[in-house]
C-alpha cells in the first residue's frame, strides 16, 4: 500500500496508490500524492526496500480515474525513474483522456530536457511514457505473469472510472478505486483473494457539513454497502483504503462493517502495509 489516504492532507497517509508485485515486477494502481517516494521507501515495517519497486521495474501504471488525488504524482512517476537512469518505457492505462494527460505532461517538461542539463541523457517522448485509453470494461493488459481486466464503476459525475482485477498464478487481487455501489461489480469481483476497497463510515456523518453526506453517497461506498459487497464476493481478505472515517473511532470502519453483517477478515490499511 503506497498510499491509503483521501484528498484531505494527512502526514501519515499519502494519496491513493497501490502496488501489485509479482514475478519480480511491480504493477502500480494510481499515482496519488507521495506515491513515487513511497515506492522508494525503506519500508521499515518489513526491514528493507521492496525489490520489485526499484526504478527499472516501474513500467506499468493503471489509473482508476482522473481525480487529482489519484494522479497528482503522475509526473514524478513518469520522469524521476528515468532521471535516475531507469531504461524503461512507462505504459499508463486509464480511462478516456489518459493519453491526452500523459502527452500534456511530456510536453510540459520538454523544455527541461531540451536545456541539456542532464549530461548523456537522450529524450524521446515514446521512450519515457505512453498512455493507453480504456474505453470499456474487459481485459486491458496481459503478460507472462499477470492478466489485468477493468470494470467500469460509478463515481459521482466522473464519466469514466474503473476498478481493476489482477489475476496471477497464485492470487487474484481486485482494487476498487473510488466508486459507489455499481451493478455487476460483486459478480465481476468474485474469485478475488484480496479485495482492496474504498469506504466511508455512516457513524458521525450527521455531524458533518451538509455537503459531505451527499458527496459520500454519490461518489463512495458506505460500510453497510461494502459489507453487502463483501458477502457476495467472499474474498479471503478485505483491505480498506481511501477511508473517510466520520465515526471518530480509529477502527470505526472495521467495526461498522462487522456490525452490518460481514464476518470475514477486514483490515484498515496503513501506508507501506503489505498483504
Amino acid at each position: 500500500m503506497l498510499g491509503t489516504g483521501t484528498p484531505i492532507p494527512l502526514i501519515e497517509r499519502g494519496g491513493p496508490a497501490v502496488a501489485i508485485t509479482v514475478g519480480g515486477r511491480a504493477y502500480l494502481v494510481d499515482a496519488g500524492e507521495g506515491s513515487w517516494r513511497a515506492s522508494q521507501a525503506a519500508t521499515p515495517k518489513y526491514g528493507g526496500r521492496v525489490p520489485e519497486l526499484v526504478e527499472k521495474n516501474l513500467d506499468k501504471l493503471f489509473l482508476t480515474h482522473h481525480h487529482i488525488d489519484h494522479i497528482s504524482n503522475l509526473a514524478a512517476i513518469i520522469y524521476l525513474p528515468w532521471y535516475l537512469g531507469a531504461d524503461r518505457q512507462l505504459d499508463i492505462y486509464g480511462p478516456r483522456n489518459t493519453t491526452k494527460i500523459v502527452n500534456h505532461i511530456l510536453d510540459a517538461y520538454q523544455y527541461v530536457i531540451d536545456a541539456g542539463e542532464i549530461s548523456g541523457m537522450q529524450y524521446e517522448a515514446p521512450s519515457i511514457a505512453v498512455g493507453h485509453d480504456i474505453l470499456k470494461s474487459g481485459p486491458v493488459y496481459q503478460d507472462e505473469q499477470v492478466s489485468v481486466s477493468a470494470f467500469k464503476v460509478l463515481h459521482g459525475n466522473m464519466p469514466n472510472s474503473f476498478a481493476f482485477k489482477f489475476t496471477t498464478a497464485d492470487r487474484v487481487i481486485v482494487v476498487s478505486g473510488d466508486k459507489r455501489p455499481t451493478p455487476g461489480f460483486a459478480e465481476w469481483a468474485k474469485g478475488a483473494d484480496v479485495l482492496v476497497h474504498e469506504v466511508y463510515t455512516t457513524g458521525g456523518l450527521e455531524k458533518a457539513p451538509a455537503r459531505v453526506p451527499k458527496i459520500s453517497a454519490t461518489y463512495h461506498t458506505s460500510t453497510r454497502q461494502l459489507a453487502e459487497i463483501a458477502n457476495e464476493v467472499k474474498p479471503e481478505l478485505v483491505v480498506l483504503y481511501h477511508v473517510m472515517n466520520h465515526s471518530g473511532r480509529p477502527q470505526g470502519p472495521v467495526e461498522e462493517i462487522a456490525a452490518a453483517g460481514y464476518k470475514g477478515k477486514v483490515v484498515l490499511a496503513a501506508d507501506q502495509d503489505i498483504f
